[in-house]
């Protein structure tokens, strides 16, 4: 189902149960990595779920947080391992000439399989996930990129409360900014107008 820019996957109750809802929001620079998050990311935290539930008769919290963690990383990890794995060897890869990158890289004749990889790379996507118990007493929410959740409280006398559940990861939040400036000490201008080396607005994505 489509909403506005975003696209909601499913919601799903397992056997614990838990109600899991999973936004993608349209890619950055194309649609490639958002698509490939969406067949990807939901399916990977279900079953996730059903491991931890088949091994934990009443999981901790913390369990079920880091395992949203882990499955977003771990999208993340293999979008770059397939990378890695088109160039293995280092070595060689410095003497190829750039038709022979090109001709590995190019492939839609033989099925597109490595371009489909390379366009992944170079785009990007946000994800909002939530996931709430059956007894609502407990909700996790996972957020990377631009993106954000909101809780809304319909409260007995019939006004709504609401409260940002999730902060903006770019450059126009302070923290971001000073959190991306420590890990790169040596590059002054990895901030430029608010945007990571001028030119991208995240600071975290797929």
């Amino acid at each position: 189902m489509e909403i506005g820019n975003f696209v909601l996957y499913w919601t799903v109750s397992i056997s614990f149960p838990l109600s899991l809802e999973v936004l993608i929001e349209a890619g950055h620079a194309g649609h490639e990595t958002a698509d490939h998050t969406i067949k990807t990311l939901p399916p990977l935290v279900l079953k996730r779920l059903k491991l931890l539930l088949n091994s934990k008769e009443e999981p901790s919290v913390d369990d079920v947080s880091q395992l949203l963690v882990d499955a977003i990383s771990s999208v993340d990890d293999t979008i770059t391992k397939e990378i890695l794995g088109l160039f293995p060897d280092v070595d060689s890869f410095a003497t190829l000439s750039d038709d022979a990158i090109r001709a590995i890289i190019n492939d839609k004749d033989s099925g597109g399989k490595n371009a489909s990889m390379i366009s992944r790379c170079l785009r990007g996507t946000t994800v909002l996930v939530s996931l709430v118990d059956p007894g609502r007493t407990n909700l996790w929410v996972a957020s990377l990129g631009d993106c954000q959740a909101a809780l809304g409280i319909h409260r007995p006398d019939g006004h709504w409360e609401s409260s940002l559940l999730s902060s903006f990861h770019n450059g126009e939040n302070a923290s971001e900014r000073e959190k991306v400036s420590r890990e790169h000490p040596d590059e002054t201008e990895c901030f430029l107008n608010n945007r990571v080396l001028g030119a991208l607005a995240v600071t975290r994505g797929e």
